[in-house]
Parts: C-alpha cells; structure tokens; sequence
C-alpha cells in the first residue's frame, strides 16, 4: 500500500502474525468454555427483552468474546 507522506511516497507494512502455542491452545478452550456458558445463560436472562436489545446485547458478548481470543494468542513480528 502506498503512502503519501509530507516527504514523498513511501510504503506503509505491518507484519504481525497470531502464534498457537499449547498454553494459548489451552487458554483457547477456557475462554471459549466459559464463553459458551455465558452465552447459555444469558439466554435465559434476556429472555423478556425486545428483539432489538437482545440482538445488540449478543453482539456486544461476541465481540468482547473475540476480543479476549485474541487476547490469548501470543503475537509475534517478522
């Protein structure tokens, strides 16, 4: 990707990459486990809620939820 600077055109590269290590493997798995049972229970929980709020309220869990999977994967730079 090129990028305009005050100095010129120069190039603009991120080079970053997820690492799966056993111990991120198994962080992996609690996350996700306990994820999957606050999704369950927040089933029940939102239960009398419009259509709307329980839609956004869902969204929101699964973003904090991929939020804290890439929290667990190691990063590293090339």
């Amino acid at each position: 990707m090129a990028l305009e600077t005050a100095k010129g055109v120069g190039t603009f590269a991120v080079d970053w990459s997820l690492r799966l290590d056993p111990l991120s493997g198994l962080m992996i798995l609690v996350v996700t486990g306990i994820g999957f049972l606050i999704h369950v229970y927040s089933t029940a929980y939102m239960d009398g809620e419009t259509s709307g709020a329980y839609a956004r309220f869902f969204s929101y869990l699964n973003l904090f939820c991929f939020f804290m999977l890439t929290l667990v994967l190691p990063r590293t730079t090339s």
